[in-house]
């Protein structure tokens, strides 16, 4: 039976099954998935959740992978993946949970797709016994106290989600007929780019040299104000990596009016051609007419950068 709670009992519980519980999520299946199955936005919720450290893999929804939390007050768990299935109506993922007062038990999320509801999913968690008799845990005397604990967790993440205000992406790319030398050095310079877009802003660096943690600002005459790029990540590798990049976010007390983030990537093709992309990333609280405006002028800037490079001569 469901109570008023949502949550679902049943009064013939098999020894095993502890309890389950589920809540309708106002999420589309496969976007809820990405964010469920991490247990690293529990720990982000729960506000007794703490220290999550990986024993073993670097995820929490990849089979055999182990970590460990701290539940503050109570013991220290791990939980192992011991099992996952995705589908497109139904997605499942079960981990075994041990701590170090004889706790022993499993937990399964269960999603559901709700086909009259595209963007809701249906989502069902259940605890089990790894083992019919615990002669150190007595699970009956506690179990509508867990019960209550784990529907309010459910409640806690749906709140996060519904709360949560996300970012909007601005994409761009093409393949430039010319080596990813000279398409790397062309994007590295800022200037250029500037003159390819008609802006007469001189770039001032912090450094001489162009590096991760290098500050560049730039008077943006759209705005009529001086905006500051921080380099935060570059990685170029002609041995190892096939995909070289550079991202930037942008530090300004008029944010909400910029890109946050900003991120040019080359991926090699071959010695004769290179795949270049432009990502922005804007505040949710950006208006639509400026964002069309800027994903207007970020198709035009990779037009003219291809054009600009292929028209290059060759050395």
């Amino acid at each position: 039976m469901i109570d008023k709670n949502n949550i679902i009992i049943n009064p013939n519980i098999e020894d095993s099954l502890l309890f389950s519980t589920s809540l309708i999520f106002e999420q589309n299946i496969d976007k809820l998935w990405l964010f469920l199955r991490d247990l690293n936005n529990e720990i982000k919720i729960v506000d007794y959740l703490e220290k999550l450290k990986f024993v073993k893999g670097d995820n929490t929804w990849t089979n055999g992978n182990i970590c460990s939390i701290n539940w503050i007050g109570l013991t220290p768990l791990k939980f192992t993946c011991v099992n996952t299935e995705v589908d497109r109506n139904k997605k499942f993922i079960k981990w075994k949970g041990k701590g170090d007062i004889g706790i022993k038990y499993y937990k399964t999320i269960y999603l559901y797709r709700i086909t009259q509801e595209r963007n809701k999913t249906l989502v069902k968690t259940v605890v089990s016994q790894t083992e019919k008799k615990n002669e150190l845990i007595d699970y009956k005397t506690t179990r509508n106290y867990y019960l209550n604990l784990e529907y309010k967790i459910l409640v806690e993440k749906s709140n996060y989600l519904n709360n949560l205000n996300e970012n909007i992406n601005s994409y761009e790319s093409c393949i430039i007929k010319k080596n990813y030398l000279k398409v790397w050095a062309f994007i590295l310079d800022f200037q250029n780019l500037c003159k390819i877009i008609k802006s007469k802003s001189q770039m001032i660096y912090s450094s001489p040299n162009i590096k991760e943690g290098t500050f560049i600002k730039f008077y943006f005459e759209e705005l009529k104000m001086n905006v500051f790029l921080k380099i935060i990540e570059i990685k170029c590798s002609q041995k190892k990596k096939k995909s070289w990049w550079i991202k930037f976010e942008t530090i300004s007390s008029k944010i909400d009016k910029l890109p946050k983030y900003i991120e040019y990537k080359i991926t090699i093709i071959d010695n004769e051609k290179t795949h270049l992309s432009i990502l922005h990333t804007f505040p949710y609280t950006l208006n639509q007419d400026m964002i069309n405006h800027y994903k207007f002028n970020i198709k035009e800037l990779i037009k003219k950068v291809k054009q600009n490079i292929e028209e290059q001569n060759e050395d």
